[in-house]
């Protein structure tokens, strides 16, 4: 469990700047993902490599740190991630820390396939 005194700040890609900003005022967490960074490097034909499977590993992780509310830093690769986390979960999203964060045709959940119709309001907590 994670003490939830200063308010977590998940940050599965650290930005060396934008981590050293941050320090002192929250309590940063930085998983790598699977297979990337210092964490090993499961076989492709033994590990999903899919934004799916790399989101439920991150929300798994958090869940079992007992987050139940977080700030989630999204980069690149890590956007599509995050995404899905956000739309799986918005109740536990404080707020969402996009940077250069794709959401390319790839990256979208199946049924949002089409890009001219993503509907970013999925991600209204009501607040």
């Amino acid at each position: 469990m994670i003490d939830n005194a200063m308010p977590p700040v998940v940050l599965p890609e650290p930005s060396g700047p934008f981590a050293i900003a941050l320090t002192g005022q929250f309590h940063l967490i930085a998983p790598d993902y699977p297979g990337f960074g210092n964490s090993s490097m499961p076989d492709v034909e033994e590990w999903d490599y899919t934004f799916d499977h790399v989101a439920a590993v991150v929300d798994s992780f958090t869940e079992k740190l007992g987050l139940n509310k977080i700030s989630l830093y999204m980069m690149d690769y890590g956007a599509p991630v995050g995404y899905r986390i956000a739309a799986k979960h918005p109740e536990r999203i404080e707020s969402l820390i996009v940077q250069n964060g794709n959401a390319y045709e790839e990256g979208a959940h199946p049924y949002k396939r089409d890009l001219n119709n993503i509907e970013f309001n999925l991600f209204d907590t009501g607040h």
